[in-house]
């Protein structure tokens, strides 16, 4: 019985961990210092039993974490591969016309069905678009205040805090 509460314990953690991160990512690291002191203030009083409990629910909030920072590295890596079929299709418009679009929906239906979403979040998120002259910035947002950004000029993806 034991065994089956400490797996769901786990589960509960890892899922909790994985909504915070597209949520609020600092949740996490709360969680996690929260166990820790948990622990410290158990064993300063040496009750033992307590540190037990402390610790277990210590490792499984950090493994949990570490699953959710791999499946949220995951998510970002997919949002920027949609992000390409957007840049290919930007690419096509300006070849076409010789200029930039206004924005992202002059793409739709000629050069792209729809406009792809992020895999971030719960219900994924809009790619912003910013047209600079004969440059462009598109980017997508994956937590409180960090994200990714395509510079045409540079040709690559930047991660921006």
């Amino acid at each position: 019985m034991k065994k089956a509460l400490w797996i769901t314990v786990w589960i509960v953690c890892l899922f909790v961990n994985t909504l915070s991160l597209h949520v609020f990512d600092g949740f996490l690291i709360i969680a996690g210092v929260c166990a820790l002191l948990g622990m410290l203030l158990c064993t300063l009083l040496k009750k033992r039993q307590k540190v037990k409990f402390f610790g277990k629910t210590a490792i499984f909030c950090m493994t949990a974490l570490l699953v959710s920072m791999l499946v949220h590295s995951t998510l970002e890596e997919s949002s920027k591969k949609r992000g390409i079929v957007i840049i290919q299709a930007l690419s096509d418009y300006k070849k076409a016309y010789g200029e930039l679009p206004q924005s992202l929906d002059n793409l739709v239906p000629a050069y792209m069905p729809e406009i792809p979403q992020t895999l971030m979040r719960i219900t994924g998120t809009k790619f912003f678009y910013a047209k600079q002259r004969k440059e462009y910035l598109l980017g997508f947002s994956t937590a409180s205040l960090t994200g990714y950004v395509y510079d045409s000029r540079e040709g690559a993806w930047q991660h921006r805090d």
